[in-house]
């Protein structure tokens, strides 16, 4: 039997920012966990995730400073995840997926969530 599933790999070209890390990852001591010990002064990658860290967190006691960062990491359930975010992104421009607004039955509250929705999407840094 041939198998037809896509390899992590193949999506590594069309995916970076908040879902595929700009920097280098290694091996953790616990297990499926990734790290990296974070020097923002140093590397323009970890300058960036460590301003997002901070926008997320806000501010932080002066004696605590973040300088290493872990990441569960599942090979397989990630390569799943890229793929489905590839179809849903191909099925976007088909019709059974696009609003009409003129045949909702509540079509000022549909407006608003697709409003929030697109203020979302534009805190996302990818594609």
């Amino acid at each position: 039997m041939i198998s037809n599933s896509a390899h992590v790999s193949d999506f590594y070209s069309d995916f970076v920012g908040d879902f595929v890390p700009r920097f280098h990852l290694t091996n953790s001591t616990h297990p499926n966990t990734m790290s990296c010990v974070l020097k923002p002064l140093e590397n323009k990658a970890h300058s960036i995730l460590y301003d997002q860290i901070m926008k997320w967190l806000g501010p932080l006691p002066s004696e605590i400073d973040i300088d290493k960062i872990e990441a569960v990491h599942n090979a397989e359930s990630y390569c799943m995840f890229l793929q489905q975010i590839n179809r849903t992104e191909r099925k976007q421009t088909q019709e059974a997926f696009q609003p009409h607004l003129d045949t909702e039955t509540n079509s000022t509250e549909r407006r608003k969530v697709l409003d929030r929705l697109q203020t979302l999407i534009q805190q996302v840094n990818h594609n």
